[in-house]
């Protein structure tokens, strides 16, 4: 993936975000972003355009044009060759080295370790005396000449204090961009196995990462019947900010408008809503996830319908993600959900939320400033209409994106199968089926390639059964 080219050429020239943003004379957040996988820029588009002169430069300004040749596969340093040859590289569809001997994978963990204890704000010495062991040893791992022995006693401790520092100083954001693991799959209770995981596990992505996490909550299901609800006025109690409003400003204003869209949809006796947003996804963040998650279960007991098209031009971990969050929803048989076959664009961003006759929030904004975005809280039967045609045209062009089934689903044609966490993932030539057959039984079929290619990668650790 493309994320991992480029965290791997960062690795390779020891160059930084801030660095490379400089040299290529754009924003460090879009460098941040690239390499994290929050996004997932198109081939030959400005910002890789931009991506690779800086590179170049830098490679270029520390005698470095030798070792980009040679990752390359190229006999010559000149301009114009490193640069095709670079985007070349980013975008051939194969994955860069991993991660094999001691040496290497102890300098790894010594970058990783360093680079959380930094934004967590945590030094040797205060480290050290919440572990009751030498400060100098803390030196040596963050130096790459020491590793902690995985799922040790002092390892664990080690996480759980890290965990702890990153919450007091409201460092979730940050690490997420270190580790490259979406902010919503991040939760207070399994951050310290997230931060071991990602400490040890050189070689899993972070979309290999997002499936681990999809692969558990499936293992986990209960079935959304026995799931026990506060009642829905508990739940708008928890996140009072809502207020009345024709429109909302920024992703406060979305929370709300949202919470008020839901609300009404629970209200009104409504059959079906239609959902899109390739806005970024920090508004699903923390403890409003909670109140969405509570509402959106509300809307199935009460048989609603939803439509929803996610957004493809998110990064792999992030659409992951998404539907790892909805998995336990796709399982009641009453969501439809899709994906665009067509691209958003790096310009505008769009969010439409639409209960026909109903209610509408609808809202269209700058991707650099989303903060400035307003969303309209439509009434009016007219706007609404014509906020359904759009919907109509949009969903046309968009494909199917699982099945979702409470029954495990069969398989018809060859799959190789494998074996994980109560589950069977068979792996087939145009989609994967993953079976949970132990009541409550439930089976779901992906068949987007970039989410298939995520499980083929996951399933390399796992042994086959057929």
């Amino acid at each position: 993936m493309l994320s991992d080219k480029i965290d791997y050429l960062f690795k390779i020239i020891g160059a930084g975000n801030n660095e490379i943003a400089q040299l290529a004379q754009c924003d460090a957040s879009s460098i941040s972003r690239l390499r994290s996988g929050k996004r997932n820029a198109a081939e030959g588009s400005r910002i890789i355009g931009k991506f690779i002169d800086g590179v170049y430069l830098y490679c270029q300004q520390n005698n470095n044009l030798g070792s980009l040749a040679v990752l390359l596969d190229i006999s010559t340093s000149d301009s114009e060759s490193i640069k095709k040859g670079l985007a070349v590289w980013l975008y051939d569809g194969q994955d860069p080295p991993s991660i094999n001997s001691a040496k290497e994978q102890k300098e790894e963990f010594g970058r990783r370790l360093d680079s959380v204890m930094l934004i967590s704000g945590i030094s040797n010495s205060r480290l050290s005396k919440l572990m009751n062991i030498d400060p100098s040893y803390i030196s040596r791992i963050r130096k790459g000449s020491r590793m902690m022995k995985k799922n040790s006693q002092v390892t664990l401790k080690l996480c759980s204090i890290i965990a702890e520092k990153l919450r007091e100083n409201n460092k979730l954001p940050e690490f997420s961009e270190i580790s490259g693991i979406p902010p919503e799959l991040i939760t207070d209770a399994a951050l310290p196995e997230m931060i071991s995981d990602w400490l040890y596990d050189f070689d899993v992505t972070a979309q290999v990462f997002a499936v681990k996490r999809i692969v558990k909550n499936i293992g986990q299901f209960s079935g959304s019947e026995g799931t026990v609800l506060p009642p829905v006025s508990e739940i708008l109690n928890s996140y009072p900010e809502v207020q009345n409003k024709d429109s909302y400003l920024g992703k406060d204003g979305l929370r709300m408008a949202a919470v008020r869209f839901l609300n009404r949809v629970i209200g009104s006796g409504c059959g079906e809503v239609f959902l899109y947003s390739d806005r970024e996804m920090d508004w699903m963040c923390g403890e409003y996830k909670k109140v969405w998650s509570g509402l959106m279960h509300y809307c199935l007991r009460k048989k609603v319908r939803i439509t929803i098209i996610h957004n493809i031009d998110r990064s792999v971990p992030e659409m992951l993600n998404a539907i790892g969050s909805w998995m336990p929803l796709y399982a009641s048989g009453l969501i439809e959900p899709y994906y665009s076959s067509k691209r958003s664009g790096d310009v505008f961003s769009h969010t439409l939320f639409l209960a026909p006759d109903t209610v509408c929030v609808e809202g269209c904004g700058i991707r650099s400033c989303e903060e400035y975005t307003t969303y309209r809280y439509v009434t009016d039967k007219a706007e609404m209409q014509s906020c359904m045609m759009s919907y109509k045209a949009f969903l046309n062009d968009s494909r199917r994106l699982l099945k979702a089934s409470r029954e495990p689903i069969p398989l018809l044609g060859s799959y190789t199968i494998f074996e994980c966490s109560g589950l069977r993932i068979c792996i087939g030539e145009n989609d994967v089926i993953i079976n949970k057959a132990t009541a409550p039984t439930v089976g779901f079929k992906i068949t987007h390639p970039a989410l298939k290619r995520s499980f083929e990668e996951y399933v390399k650790t796992l042994g086959t059964t057929d």
